[in-house]
């Protein structure tokens, strides 16, 4: 019999919460009485009750966190996306934000344009809506944006946005994302795409949505 401290930990935990902690007691290696297994148990309840991790994530196998569920209320959530039917082609941008209980969806489309640029008009758009000055967490699919905006940059600007001697591609955009990014405190995150995760799914739909009406 599973000692009761170990279940009823010190914080209210659901019925697949308490599934969850006899698993990681079982995977421990320890018997249920060990000093080891309470404090891993604790640990988790302790990461639940901060939000840090959500109920049902394995040590395995974490998902990315899902604004919807696990959303800071200080910060504000951008999820981005740009899609380009021909490269070149029609093009069409993404971006959903949220803060709160509060939501906004932007989107919008143009012709003859590149994948990477809108990737980076969805940015600057979801940037430039903002009238609240709150931290943001910012996530993309895009590693030429993540990469260009935290890595790149630096060197571009040093070299007076030249890039092997030949000018910075979309240096016009980037010039602008520059820019609303040193006015925002912005951290910048990757998401794998068509992955299942809500918000960029989100901002997916809005990308193509926009090229539909254009």
């Amino acid at each position: 019999m599973k000692d009761k401290n170990i279940v009823n930990v010190r914080f209210k935990i659901d019925l697949d919460e308490r599934r969850l902690i006899d698993k990681l007691a079982e995977d421990s290696g320890f018997v249920a009485y060990s000093k080891k297994v309470k404090y891993i148990i604790n640990q988790y309840a302790n990461l639940v009750q901060q939000q840090q991790i959500t109920p049902h994530e394995s040590r395995a196998k974490r998902k990315t966190s899902d604004s919807s569920t696990n959303q800071p209320l200080d910060k504000i959530i951008i999820y981005t996306d740009g899609g380009c039917r021909g490269n070149p082609g029609i093009g069409g941008w993404g971006a959903w934000l949220r803060y709160g209980k509060h939501e906004k969806k932007l989107n919008g489309a143009q012709q003859n344009t590149t994948n990477n640029r809108m990737e980076l008009m969805a940015c600057i758009k979801a940037l430039e809506s903002l009238k609240l000055k709150k931290p943001i967490d910012l996530y993309t699919d895009s590693r030429y944006v993540k990469d260009g905006i935290t890595q790149w940059i630096i060197q571009w600007k040093k070299k007076d946005w030249k890039r092997k001697k030949q000018p910075v591609k979309n240096a016009d955009l980037w010039k602008k994302l520059d820019k609303l990014n040193q006015k925002h405190q912005v951290s910048w995150f990757w998401v794998k795409g068509h992955s299942g995760q809500k918000g960029n799914d989100i901002a997916d739909l809005l990308a193509n949505q926009a090229m539909d009406n254009l």
